[in-house]
């Protein structure tokens, strides 16, 4: 009997097997993609419409849990600790957004299995966080329940990254690419709001969040993304070039010098260390357009701020302030150069040798002893924090790895880390980094990576 081949008809609207798997497949890197792109939106559009945060809340707290299911993990933690409080609540008013960095730190250490990679030399590191965050509470009478939540978290969320770059590198980078583009969304909605600023009697503008809009700080971490923007090699020039810009804009509204001069000596440790990037040059001419776009372009899209006291010429703002400084500095008055930084550090350093022996070796002093200023000096504050000890052991730590970073860059190309470590280490000479919560930043970069 001669047997009839009969092809069993696929049903209306269905496909082969193999085409709802690459649908799945699709779906699965869309969606997590999507959800990165949306807390970005919501990051912009609450710090420039605050009142939206009865909205921006509870989609940024879904999303937050789900990416702690996917590799992009560690967005919402950059993406938290940039603006911390302007960032809004969860829901209904109720509960800061910074609430979630140790539940969603406990989801994600559940979604992988509690899997780390830690090594001995790490213990170094967890004593000097806990010593750290001991002290805030002892010496600095930092009882602030929130703050104190926020900066262990982050200093947990730090080293979750160190123990899991162990076994992939990208990781880290991908996180610190993901902290750049927190900042620029930041930086792009504090200028277009105008309203995040320190001094009521200035012009000159922070970004949200950063030192209570203190401007300094904000241009340390803008140089911090220009760092990282740069050395990445997750983005083509075209898409590095308007981010540059948007960095550039904020740079200028922050009227810092200290910043800018940071952010020169980025560029320069970038063009000398980056020597396996093939496309130095390209990159060169990109920041050079920045450079000059946003001088050009700046003048049109006339920026205010709330202050109504001072010039709202950022660009003249800052020429006449450069001008000060070199006259001072001409005139070896060094106080006005640095903004009467060196007295404040001068009577500190006096105040730490006044101490006791004890309190000398191993410090327990507050880095603010007459409640004026800090130092702004931050290896003024680990020695009066720690002592001469403490002080030896953690620049003995951060030597050492910065020497196993620079190796690394030699060797591989890669120099994000490097070059915010380079960062860091010259804008401590100018600001506090080591008090309060910029310290997470500061251990994170130094000590940890």
């Amino acid at each position: 009997m001669k047997m009839q081949n009969i092809r069993k008809e696929q049903p209306v609207g269905l496909m082969p097997n193999a085409e709802p798997e690459s649908i799945k497949r699709r779906l699965t890197n869309i969606m997590p993609k999507t959800a990165v792109v949306i807390l970005f939106l919501c990051e912009f559009f609450v710090l420039l419409f605050p009142d939206v945060q009865l909205i921006t809340g509870p989609i940024f707290t879904v999303l937050s849990v789900y990416l702690m299911f996917t590799d992009y993990f560690y967005v919402p933690f950059t993406v938290i600790i940039i603006p911390m409080g302007a960032l809004g609540t969860i829901i209904a008013g109720k509960l800061a957004i910074y609430y979630l960095l140790y539940p969603l730190l406990l989801i994600r250490l559940f979604a992988s299995g509690f899997k780390l990679k830690i090594k001995a030399s790490d213990f170094l590191i967890i004593v000097i966080g806990a010593i750290h965050i001991a002290e805030l509470v002892i010496v600095e009478d930092y009882t602030n329940t929130a703050k104190l939540l926020y900066v262990s978290a982050t200093f947990f969320w730090f080293f979750y990254l160190k123990c899991i770059s162990r076994e992939n590198r990208a990781y880290l980078n991908n996180a610190f690419t993901s902290l750049a583009m927190s900042i620029t969304a930041n930086a792009f909605a504090s200028i277009l709001s105008g309203s995040y600023s320190k001094y009521d009697t200035a012009d000159r503008l922070g970004i949200a969040g950063v030192g209570g809009g203190n401007p300094n700080f904000a241009a340390f971490y803008i140089g911090i993304a220009i760092a990282i923007i740069l050395s990445t090699k997750k983005f083509k020039i075209f898409v590095k070039l308007p981010i540059l810009l948007v960095l550039g804009f904020a740079l200028i509204t922050t009227v810092s010098l200290s910043g800018l001069i940071g952010v020169v000596v980025v560029l320069l440790a970038y063009f000398t260390f980056a020597n396996k990037d093939k496309h130095k040059l390209t990159i060169l001419l990109a920041v050079l357009l920045a450079a000059v776009l946003a001088v050009t372009l700046f003048p049109l899209l006339n920026i205010q701020s709330e202050s109504s006291s001072n010039s709202t010429n950022y660009l003249e703002y800052y020429q006449d302030k450069l001008s000060e400084r070199l006259d001072s500095f001409k005139n070896q008055n060094y106080d006005d150069v640095t903004s009467n930084r060196t007295s404040v550090l001068k009577d500190n350093l006096e105040f730490f040798s006044d101490q006791s022996v004890m309190h000398q070796l191993f410090g327990g002093n507050s880095v603010n002893p007459y409640n004026y200023l800090v130092s702004h000096n931050s290896y003024a504050d680990i020695l009066m924090r720690f002592g001469y000890a403490g002080l030896l052991v953690i620049l003995l730590a951060v030597i050492y790895r910065f020497y196993r970073q620079l190796l690394y860059a030699r060797k591989s190309g890669d120099c994000i880390i490097l070059m915010c470590k380079i960062a860091l280490l010259f804008w401590s000479f100018t600001s506090s980094m080591f008090e309060g919560i910029g310290s997470c930043l500061w251990i994170a970069v130094l000590l940890t990576f």
